[in-house]
C-alpha cells in the first residue's frame, strides 16, 4: 500500500452505487486501496468511493451517507486536527464507524464512540475491520437502538414544545384597572392546553383558556388549530367587531366540526370578556372547569354556566353569563390538570376547595399564581394523574 495518489475524483464502483446501497468511503492523500480489498468489496456488492482528506473534512451530512469509512489520517496537518475531531463526532452521531489506518498521536481515540484504529497494515485485519464496520452500520440502520430513537424523539418534542410556546402570549395585558398572571406547566414537552389574553380596544379585554383532550402530540396539534380559530375581534377597515364569549365558542365548535377531525379529538374551553369601564365580566364555557371568582373576605365562588364539549355536537348551546366585579376581585381560569390543586367534587356534587388554594387565594394575583406554581412543581402525582397544568388569573385593581 505504498503507491502515491491524490484521489480527488477517483471512484471504485464495482458495482455502480445506487441510493441506499451500502458504501465504503476511503479518505486518503497518499495510498491506494489494495486489489484484494477491492475484489472482496466487489464480491459483497459494496461500492467504494475514494476522496482526498480535504474533501472528507468538508463533506456535509447527507441522506446518502457512506455505511463505513476507512481513513488514512497519518499525515493530516495539525491545523486540521480540530476539524477532523468534529467530523468524526458527526459520524458518531450518524452511527457511521470510522476505521483508522493512521492517527495523529496528539488526538485521544477514546473521545469517539465508533472510531477504531488498525494495529497492523495486514490485508486480513483491514478487511476484517471493514466487514465488521459495514455489518454493524447496516444493522444499526435497520434496527436503530431504542436509546437513539428515544433521544431523537425527545429532541423533536423539545422543538415542538418551543414552537408551541411561541403561540402563547409573550406578554399579558396590564392596565391601570387590571393585572394578569399565569401558570403553564406541560405534562410533557408539548401540551394540550393553550390560552390567550388580549386588549381588544380601550374598554375591553378578552381571554380564553382551552384544553384539547390529552397531552399527546395530536392534542398539541389541536391547540394550534384552536389558536387560529379562537377569534375575539374582527377588524374591517376602520371598524372592528368584538365577539361575545358565546359567539367565540360557537365559532370554535362549528370550525372543529367542519374539519371532521379524526381520532375523536375534542376540546374544552372557557372564554371571558371584561369591560374595564363598567367592570362587567361576561363568560361562557364549553365543558371546561367553572371559572372562579375570588373576593376579599368571601369564600371562592365557582361561576357556573352550561355548555358541552367542543367538536362533538352541531347544535350546542353555550350559556353566557355576566357578573359585576369590583376592585380587589380576582377571576381564575384553569385547565382540569390544575383541578386537584384547586379543589374536587365530593360525593354530594359539592366542589370543595383545597387548603393549599384557600391559603393562597387572598394574595395579590402575581403572588397567588407564584405560590400555586410552586405547589404544582412539588406536587407528587402518579403517571395516571399526570396532566397539563394551566392557570390564567386576572385581578381588578
Amino acid at each position: 500500500m505504498a503507491s502515491e495518489i491524490c484521489p480527488e475524483k477517483t471512484t471504485i464502483c464495482n458495482p455502480a452505487k445506487q441510493p441506499g446501497t451500502p458504501t465504503l468511503l476511503f479518505a486518503t492523500d497518499r495510498i491506494d486501496l489494495p486489489t484484494m480489498i477491492r475484489t472482496r468489496l466487489a464480491a459483497q456488492k459494496w461500492p467504494c468511493q475514494m476522496v482526498c482528506l480535504s474533501t472528507f473534512l468538508d463533506i456535509a451530512e447527507t441522506e446518502n451517507a457512506p455505511t463505513a469509512i476507512l481513513l488514512d489520517a497519518g499525515d493530516i496537518h495539525p491545523t486540521d486536527w480540530k476539524r477532523l475531531e468534529e467530523r468524526i463526532h458527526t459520524l458518531d452521531r450518524q452511527n457511521i464507524p470510522v476505521i483508522l489506518l493512521n492517527w495523529p498521536i496528539a488526538m485521544e481515540l477514546s473521545n469517539f464512540r465508533l472510531a477504531s484504529k488498525i494495529r497492523s497494515a495486514s490485508i486480513e485485519e483491514i478487511w476484517a475491520r471493514i466487514e465488521m464496520a459495514m455489518h454493524f452500520s447496516l444493522t444499526m440502520a435497520e434496527n436503530p437502538p431504542q436509546d437513539e430513537q428515544r433521544r431523537q424523539m425527545e429532541e423533536q418534542l423539545k422543538m415542538a414544545g418551543a414552537v408551541q410556546r411561541n403561540f402563547l402570549p409573550q406578554t399579558l395585558p396590564t392596565t391601570d384597572r387590571v393585572r394578569f398572571a399565569c401558570v403553564y406547566q406541560p405534562a410533557q414537552w408539548v401540551s394540550g392546553d393553550i390560552y390567550d389574553a388580549v386588549r381588544l380596544d380601550e374598554n375591553h379585554i378578552g381571554m380564553y383558556l382551552a384544553d384539547a383532550v390529552g397531552h399527546s402530540i395530536p392534542a398539541a396539534l389541536l391547540t394550534m388549530f384552536l389558536k387560529h380559530a379562537a377569534v375575539l375581534r374582527q377588524t374591517r377597515g376602520n371598524q372592528h367587531t368584538l365577539f361575545t364569549p358565546q359567539q367565540v365558542l360557537q365559532r370554535l365548535n362549528e370550525q372543529m366540526l367542519a374539519q371532521q377531525l379524526k381520532g375523536c379529538l375534542f376540546a374544552t374551553c372557557c372564554c371571558g370578556l371584561l369591560n374595564t369601564q363598567t367592570l362587567d365580566f361576561t363568560f361562557a364555557r364549553a365543558g371546561h372547569p367553572y371559572p372562579i371568582l375570588l373576593r376579599r373576605g368571601c369564600q371562592p365562588l365557582s361561576l357556573q354556566s352550561r355548555g358541552g364539549l367542543l367538536g362533538v355536537f352541531e347544535e350546542m348551546d353555550f350559556e353566557e353569563q355576566t357578573i359585576p366585579v369590583q376592585p380587589g376581585d380576582k377571576i381564575l381560569l384553569y385547565s382540569d390538570g390544575a383541578e386537584p390543586l384547586i379543589g374536587e367534587t365530593n360525593d354530594t356534587g359539592q366542589f370543595l376547595f383545597t387548603d393549599t388554594f384557600l391559603t393562597h387565594c387572598e394574595l395579590p394575583v402575581v403572588s397567588m399564581v407564584e405560590a400555586l406554581e410552586y405547589a404544582a412543581a412539588g406536587w407528587k402525582r402518579t403517571s395516571a394523574e399526570t396532566d397539563d397544568i394551566t392557570i390564567l388569573a386576572m385581578e381588578i385593581l
